[in-house]
């Protein structure tokens, strides 16, 4: 052995490769055990056409690691303990959380977390370096940047609608372009959330980050190529309302709008926008300078490392930690069970009276608003002195798993318009509940939710998951209601006399419902 600048050269003789290869499938086997349950969860994510990306990310990421296999050769095995174990055991708690409040996006989200946790544990800081793009690039395959489309789906929808009326305009279509709304003579378009093109930017950059790694060396380029798939993807989807309005008009049909012709317009223009990418990508590769190849140390035969023997025992000492920690957490996934907590009271033996309301049980629920998988159900018409209505819904469920939830996402689109509303409770103190306006065929209802976790009204549907999570993990206990009250709204009534009757009668509930739904 050679001493080189207080490094010792030692021999990789192929038998400590093989132990090592070896523990490091078995690390790899017992990750892919750990989340086996929830690949499931993401190929369903997978096939949403907002999320159809998603499936190419893992095989990217993995292509990419491949690519940057003589760099990652040189590199020693250093374990970075307390980086480590910390990213690790965070990944690990998201994941349980995910687990026991039964939320996908959570127990998905764990991934991104866990990888870099692991190679940091197994490997050390320079490894995770040389590999920091590929695990970063992992954070596409799962919806967690929701909140930054929300916040850019509204300036898209205005750019996407001012861009498509210039278009239809130069093309002869008489247009008029008011926000996110384009009137036509024989129809009026919005451009909805779902057509503003946010979901097609994640699409768009989940190719554009490989071909800006793989094809262009210069910062420069890898800028100004991911500045084009901005312009490409706002273009592109300007295009797509482009053609759907001017075949709308052409042919005085909606069912432009929402029938073959949007589907087939929608994947032609989506070609021909990835068209665009590749070809600017390789305009850009072509007349920019290319950097200098980047410099490797080759090791014909050794690897540098601080110490071999040091480095060793603590690389089986890491290797250790984290098949215990993997291993604790499949056990604890693959045996958990939250503990059913049963009302002491039937929901059905609710008082008849409320107030200065009366009720009726002889009355269907609402089939748009009512939450599958309820263990407990309780559906009433309440009706006041002033002949005023206001339909009463509560679900109950004893344990929440998958698809068994009280936030579940057929009600996406009433999430969206949904806006807080402060209560005041004759007690003196205030609730923050949801209100909403939806339509059901030609009538429009107002609708008042809330969610009651053991006596706890929440409102925010993103804090019940959580409370219902640490619930989960701490107390074993998912149990909770969903609380609507739904009353329509006809031409001569006002929202706001709407909105007071159901305030008043749910002053008088809460503490009704604080007996049944609260449960030590």
């Amino acid at each position: 052995m050679n001493e080189i600048n207080d490094k010792i050269c030692v021999p990789y003789t192929a038998e400590r490769q093989r132990s090592d290869l070896i523990r490091l499938a078995l690390i790899l086997a017992a990750f892919a055990a750990l989340y086996a349950p929830t690949i499931p969860l993401l190929l369903s994510t997978w096939k949403s056409p907002d999320f159809s990306h998603g499936i190419i990310v893992p095989f990217v990421s993995a292509y990419l690691i491949w690519h940057r296999r003589e760099t990652l050769k040189t590199l020693p095995f250093e374990p970075s303990w307390v980086p480590g174990i910390i990213v690790t055991l965070a990944g690990l708690i998201i994941l349980l959380l995910g687990v026991t409040g039964s939320v996908v996006v959570v127990e998905e989200a764990s991934i991104i977390v866990m990888v870099p946790g692991l190679i940091l544990l197994l490997l050390g800081t320079r490894h995770l370096k040389a590999m920091a793009l590929p695990i970063g690039y992992l954070i596409l395959m799962v919806p967690v940047l929701t909140p930054f489309l929300d916040a850019i789906y509204w300036p898209l929808q205005l750019i996407t609608a001012k861009l498509a009326g210039l278009m239809l305009s130069a093309i002869g279509v008489p247009v008029f372009h008011n926000n996110q709304f384009l009137e036509l003579p024989n129809i009026s378009l919005e451009v909805a959330k779902e057509c503003s093109g946010a979901q097609f930017l994640i699409s768009v950059f989940a190719i554009a980050i490989p071909l800006a790694y793989l094809s262009l060396r210069r910062r420069n380029a890898k800028i100004a190529l991911f500045a084009l798939a901005f312009l490409i993807t706002i273009f592109s989807n300007s295009l797509r309302v482009t053609l759907i309005g001017s075949l709308a008009y052409i042919y005085d049909k909606k069912s432009a709008l929402h029938g073959p012709y949007h589907i087939l317009t929608g994947y032609f223009v989506f070609m021909v926008g990835f068209v665009f990418l590749f070809l600017s990508t390789w305009v850009i590769g072509r007349f920019s300078n290319k950097a200098p190849d980047e410099k490797r140390t080759k090791e014909a035969s050794c690897v540098s490392v601080q110490g071999s023997a040091n480095s060793e025992r603590s690389f089986r000492k890491a290797w250790a930690a984290a098949l215990v920690i993997l291993i604790g957490a499949g056990l604890f996934v693959y045996t958990y069970k939250a503990t059913p907590v049963l009302l002491e009271k039937p929901l059905s033996e609710l008082p008849m009276s409320i107030g200065r309301w009366n009720g009726n049980n002889n009355v269907a629920p609402h089939e748009t608003l009512r939450v599958p998988g309820a263990d407990y159900e309780a559906t009433r018409t309440y009706r006041n002195s002033d002949g005023k209505t206001v339909d009463l819904y509560i679900a109950y469920f004893t344990s929440q798993t998958q698809g068994r939830e009280l936030i579940n996402a057929q009600f996406s689109d009433l999430y969206r318009k949904i806006e807080q509303v402060d209560l005041p409770l004759d007690t003196g103190a205030r609730m923050s509940i949801n209100k909403a306006v939806i339509r059901d065929g030609s009538r429009d209802f107002l609708v008042l939710f809330w969610y009651d976790l053991n006596g706890r009204v929440i409102a925010n549907r993103n804090i019940a998951k959580l409370q219902t999570a640490v619930g989960g993990l701490i107390h074993r206990r998912t149990n909770g209601a969903v609380v609507m009250l739904v009353s329509l709204m006809t031409a001569a009534d006002q929202s706001q006399r709407v909105l007071d009757d159901e305030k008043e009668f749910i002053s008088h509930l809460q503490p009704v419902l604080r007996d049944w739904l609260h449960q030590d």
